[in-house]
């Protein structure tokens, strides 16, 4: 059975992943974001900083965020049809499917890195 892509919402969904990375980065936890990746911003001349270095102002990653999150909806919706997921509940079960095998991902990575900052002796 082949199914049509909704592309109103794979655009929607796009959005809707990029505003919550614009509320969660830019407006509830920038502050918290930018010292732990050690930015700063220059008053006097509105730039960025990293470590004491000028940023790039290149929209380049912008427009590979927007191809990603477009990437992403696309994936999650040919899983959800390939799942046959087609209600609340069952879409709930595969986001929740995804989400902790993101976190496994990023749970490993962790444990590699040289902070003990999730995983304590």
């Amino acid at each position: 059975m082949e199914t049509k892509t909704n592309w109103l919402a794979i655009i929607a969904c796009a959005i809707g992943g990029m505003l919550l990375g614009f509320l969660f980065y830019g407006m509830l936890f920038q502050s918290q974001w930018m010292a732990g990746n050690g930015i700063t911003q220059d008053l006097t001349t509105m730039k960025m900083m990293k470590n004491g270095a000028e940023m790039s102002e290149s929209p380049t990653p912008m427009v590979v965020n927007t191809i990603a999150m477009i990437v992403y909806a696309l994936i999650i919706n040919w899983l959800l049809n390939r799942t046959g997921s087609h209600t609340l509940s069952s879409g709930a079960q595969v986001g929740a499917s995804i989400g902790l095998i993101s976190l496994i991902g990023i749970f490993v990575g962790h444990m590699f890195s040289s902070t003990d900052e999730f995983v304590h002796d």
